[in-house]
């Protein structure tokens, strides 16, 4: 039988481990929140300069996600060199790659991946990534907003599943004015675009095709 200083000493340590253990999970979580309210020129700096962790929350990395996205997407991000540019895209993918391995139903983190890849010219893993963020939610339509406009910028490099999985969020954005309201600019301006979203709407029923109409003319109205 062990004695009572052995177990005293036993459960002192084990309570040493927890305190640290939780001290690291709190720095962890906290850390990003500071960083990420930098302006996005402090952003991209650190994220350039540093690799970072990836917070145990679901609110931790929406964060994170959201920082890189600010940092690759900004016009300062967008004119920096190439080597330094790739370096964040680099840094960002992996931990949109550790954050959907931690959750992955996590649909923007596979949207900030897909967009990660693309950026970096990576065409079959960013068309993955963007597959997998649609299956992940098929019918949140924020999510499928972001997914369009990603789809729109980088059509050339996707894959034909890919492209499949484009139209079935086109479809999703057809029947709603909110999802027309957000496709509807591209629409006025992009002739390629007109054409896949007319392709689209030309499959779905009737009533959602006149509506969908009227609802691009009363968004090109305003």
């Amino acid at each position: 039988m062990s004695s009572p200083a052995f177990r005293f000493v036993l459960l002192s340590g084990f309570s040493l481990v927890l305190i640290v253990s939780g001290s690291f999970l709190a720095w962890r979580e906290v850390t990003p929140y500071q960083w990420g309210a930098a302006p996005r020129a402090g952003i991209f700096s650190h994220l350039r300069a540093e690799e970072v962790g990836l917070p145990p929350s679901l609110d931790g990395m929406q964060v994170v996600m959201e920082s890189c996205l600010t940092a690759t997407t900004s016009v300062h991000g967008l004119i920096q060199p190439d080597p330094d540019r790739e370096t964040v895209l680099t840094r960002c993918a992996t931990l949109a790659d550790a954050a959907v391995a931690a959750m992955p139903t996590y649909s923007f983190g596979w949207y900030a991946g897909a967009y990660f890849g693309l950026a970096l010219g990576q065409a079959e893993a960013g068309s993955a990534w963007l597959i997998r963020s649609r299956e992940a939610a098929p019918s949140a339509q924020w999510i499928a907003e972001v997914r369009v406009a990603l789809a729109e910028d980088y059509f050339a490099l996707l894959t034909e599943a890919a492209q499949e999985s484009h139209r079935a969020d086109l479809a999703l954005l057809a029947m709603s004015q909110r999802g027309v309201n957000a496709i509807a600019s591209r629409y006025v301006s992009d002739p390629d675009f007109r054409e896949r979203i007319t392709s689209v709407v030309e499959t779905l029923e009737p009533d959602v095709q006149r509506r969908f109409l009227a609802r691009v003319r009363a968004a090109m109205g305003q």
